[in-house]
């Protein structure tokens, strides 16, 4: 995902597409909208295209996504952008979701430092880009309790999406603590 103040030079969009707003409301926002598939998208042509968004619906959205980089993309879409238009209401602030879950887009995970061994529970909340935005511990000994936070608030995810939209996550984490570590 790409955020509004990095460029979108050189991109192409491979799609637009809609989370919300009725049919007849999308086709008369495309008419209007100085964006299509295919276009080049400029940062210009992206902030008119915002524009243009707001002056249709002041409650609707835009958000643009690059195309993943994973190796199984076919080559034609590996430089491209989808651009997102969407009501805010529609989509869910957070989603429960497992820890293994969550595991799986980790970027960061500082190791924890006690003097003791053993495991604490944490309620988290991972905010849509990715960063750790609240925790509080459910369960574990009072001396790995500090530590294990100290630890959780510095690692990082990639952003959760549902939909093709960031998304917070809340869920239950288990860190462990092994004797000597």
């Amino acid at each position: 995902m790409q955020s509004a103040n990095q460029s979108q030079q050189h991109r192409t969009i491979s799609g637009i597409s809609f989370r919300g707003p009725s049919e007849l409301a999308q086709k008369e926002l495309l008419a209007r909208m100085p964006i299509h598939e295919g276009t080049a998208l400029s940062d210009e042509l992206l902030q008119e295209a915002r524009r243009e968004v707001k002056r249709f619906d002041e409650r609707l959205e835009t958000q643009v996504n690059e195309a993943p980089v994973h190796s199984n993309v076919p080559p034609k879409y590996r430089d491209t952008v989808s651009v997102i238009i969407y009501d805010p209401a529609t989509v869910p602030r957070r989603i429960l979701l497992d820890e293994s879950v969550l595991d799986s887009v980790a970027i960061e995970k500082a190791l924890p430092v006690s003097p003791a061994a053993g495991m604490v529970r944490l309620s988290v909340v991972v905010a849509k880009d990715g960063t750790v935005a609240e925790i509080d511990p459910l369960a574990g000994p009072e001396l790995l309790v500090e530590p294990a936070m100290d630890a959780v608030k510095r690692w990082r995810y990639r952003p959760v999406l549902l939909n093709g939209l960031p998304v917070e996550v809340q869920t239950t984490l288990h860190v462990s603590f092994a004797p000597g570590q």
